[in-house]
């Protein structure tokens, strides 16, 4: 519903952003379409199965990648947000470090999925990869931070003047 509000909403948006949301609905759908697998392979197929709990299906771990993109997609569209705001500021250097963390991210994420899908087991997963997975989610959650701290910075720079346009932005943070 979200999607088809966008493309009607906005059809003069630029076609690169509206392939990324098309791109990022498909990998949504997909992850909901995987976690239904996983839920019925976990609930119903091995229903009363306790050698299955441990088991990693392989719906599970392509959630994992599934999950990866879309957040990699999704923080690489807003620490470009934050390079515009920054380059037309001379500061070009602050949204370099965002992109290395969001691969950095995307990379713990693979190396979590493929290592998932290698061991296919919770237990050997947990005892020798849980800290790539603890250190992706990690760097997800800073990266999130960094980035909200960003947007609203520059969203706080760019009061105008203009009582209407400056009076929804001090709404929105309240300052």
């Amino acid at each position: 519903m979200q999607v088809y509000l966008y493309y009607k909403l906005y059809p003069k948006d630029r076609v690169h952003l509206k392939c990324i949301v098309g791109l990022l609905w498909v990998l949504d759908s997909s992850h909901t379409i995987m976690m239904c697998v996983a839920n019925w392979m976990y609930l119903i197929q091995h229903f009363g199965n306790s050698d299955e709990t441990d088991h990693i299906s392989w719906a599970i771990a392509v959630t994992v990648a599934l999950t990866a993109a879309v957040t990699f997609l999704v923080h690489c569209f807003f620490t470009h947000r934050i390079y515009v705001a920054a380059v037309s500021r001379g500061k070009k250097f602050i949204a370099v470090p965002l992109a290395m963390l969001a691969v950095f991210r995307l990379t713990a994420a693979t190396v979590s999925t493929a290592e998932m899908i290698r061991l296919g087991s919770y237990n050997r997963f947990v005892n020798r990869y849980e800290w790539v997975f603890t250190m992706g989610l990690s760097s997800a959650v800073a990266l999130d931070v960094l980035i909200t701290l960003g947007l609203s910075y520059y969203l706080r720079k760019s009061k105008t003047g203009f009582t209407g346009y400056d009076f929804r932005l001090s709404s929105v943070f309240l300052f």
